[in-house]
């Protein structure tokens, strides 16, 4: 599987992640609908998330796809195909050296909270040794409170990585 439309898979379930959460736009102070921030992208909570996604990024500059990939909700399925087509969609990348950047404000949705967080990523392409910049966010999202008696269960989870090539 080539990187590109792998990329682009993800980035159109995020695009349609996207428009589910709560105004459609992460980093808005209050939604179009209504909508206001549960808690601040300086509050505990965004912070962690945004040491996840420095870990993930961590994980996958080091060629830790299965560990990365494993941060995406249910355990690794919601990034979409198997383990090996994750880690094959890195496989155009000579190089891949991920930053993180801010948090957004956390919006909470019914029973479930949303936070996104800025990211980078320079890439070297291996067939071409074209260098692209890729900006964009690792959205997050967790229930609101544990399911049952699993604690885990209420951490954050990806649900989409979605990083482009500027326009």
């Amino acid at each position: 599987m080539r990187v590109l439309p792998f990329l682009s898979l993800i980035t159109c379930a995020a695009c349609v992640a996207c428009s589910q959460q709560p105004g459609g736009n992460a980093g808005a102070a209050a939604t179009g609908n209504g909508v206001a921030p549960s808690e601040s992208a300086k509050s505990p909570a965004a912070r962690e998330a945004q040491a996840l996604a420095r870990q993930y990024m961590t994980l996958v500059n080091a060629g830790k796809y299965g560990e990365a990939r494993a941060m995406w909700g249910h355990g690794g399925a919601d990034v979409g195909g198997s383990a090996a087509d994750f880690a094959s969609s890195f496989d155009s990348f000579s190089s891949y050296v991920g930053e993180i950047g801010d948090p957004t404000d956390i919006t909470t949705t019914g029973d479930e909270q949303f936070v996104a967080v800025a990211a980078k990523a320079n890439v070297t392409l291996r067939k071409s040794g074209d260098k692209r910049i890729l900006v964009g966010l690792i959205r997050f999202r967790r229930p609101t409170k544990a399911v049952g008696k699993d604690p885990n269960s209420a951490k954050w989870t990806i649900w989409a990585v979605d990083l482009r090539r500027p326009h």
